[in-house]
């Protein structure tokens, strides 16, 4: 998840290569070995003649290490999780229901014998920031990198589950050819940007790891960042120094009395000219007092560190 967030925040980047997964899987078993309880055992059915993909190592590792621990904690009371390759090549109607163009893939499968996930909860497994666990167990963000990263490399990813009879997904991806063109990722291969930015940006994100995330990217990109946790420390924040601040970058939905859009009217009342960026995971329907953002650009999560930049930019044009 690490790996996956420096991602996120431009501190790495993806470094596609041409490889067989199969050494992926055997290098990932020597973590989870120690990562997961006795309880549990890791079968393997790896195809020896597997065909080469093109993605990167690093993300599919931590894709794998994801996966098996959340099939970990679907079995407390032990089980087996058992992780497959195979080559594959779907059918014009099996390429449809995936939604991928018909060709050959290499399928990574991840199985267990755990309680299953309901028909509810599968339609928002992959949704940014849903999670099933308990508050300050998860972030909600690894299955719907994942996803992600499977469809940057070309391929899906397929869940199947019933209720008390497990889960497996299965990772679709394409075959490497030699005239293969570029995946999706390299295709959009982050831009130069200019880093020659002197705003003062107020960023209110209540999420620890992405105003962290958020701080760390345009703090590389030359503004200047003050942040706060919740409405109110940034409203006091903007009292004390609103002369410097150009932009007020928050969140919708916080904890508090006061949410983002309360806290962007205050603002203008102290400073009518500042700037004012929303952002949010939610669906904008459900969002209080929808009718005052009208006139106001929305930067939907996640957000790519490309998508983050040029939305700053314009707002502040």
């Amino acid at each position: 998840l690490v790996k996956h967030l420096m991602v996120f925040s431009h501190q790495r980047i993806l470094k596609p290569d041409t490889l067989s997964i199969n050494t992926i899987v055997n290098d990932t078993l020597e973590i989870l070995e120690r990562t997961i309880t006795e309880s549990i055992t890791i079968e393997t059915h790896i195809q020896t003649d597997l065909w080469e993909t093109r993605l990167d190592k690093s993300q599919l590792e931590h894709v794998i290490i994801n996966m098996t621990t959340n099939a970990r904690d679907a079995m407390p009371d032990g089980g087996i999780i058992r992780i497959s390759t195979q080559n594959i090549s779907p059918t014009k109607k099996q390429a449809q229901n995936l939604q991928i163009p018909e060709g050959d893939y290499v399928r990574l499968s991840v199985s267990d014998n755990g309680h299953g996930i309901p028909k509810d909860i599968q339609k928002k497994i992959f949704d940014p920031f849903f999670t099933t666990k308990k508050e300050g167990s998860g972030t909600g963000l690894g299955m719907s990198m994942a996803y992600g990263f499977v469809q940057d490399c070309g391929g899906t990813i397929e869940l199947i589950s019933k209720l008390g009879n497990g889960t497996t997904f299965n990772l679709y991806f394409p075959k490497n050819n030699k005239q293969q063109t570029k995946t999706k990722a390299e295709r959009n291969e982050r831009k130069p940007v200019s880093t020659n930015n002197n705003a003062t940006i107020l960023l209110v994100e209540d999420e620890d790891d992405i105003r962290y995330i958020a701080t760390s990217v345009l703090t590389d990109f030359g503004y200047t960042i003050l942040s706060a946790a919740n409405a109110q420390d940034a409203l006091d924040i903007f009292v004390e120094k609103h002369d410097d601040i150009d932009l007020l970058f928050t969140d919708i939905v916080m904890p508090g009395d006061m949410n983002g859009v309360h806290l962007a009217a205050r603002a203008l009342d102290i400073k009518k000219d500042v700037k004012i960026l929303y952002t949010t995971g939610f669906i904008k329907t459900s969002i209080p007092d929808m009718n005052l953002l009208e006139a106001y650009t929305i930067l939907d999560k996640p957000y790519t560190p490309e998508k983050l930049l040029q939305t700053i930019q314009k707002t502040l044009k």
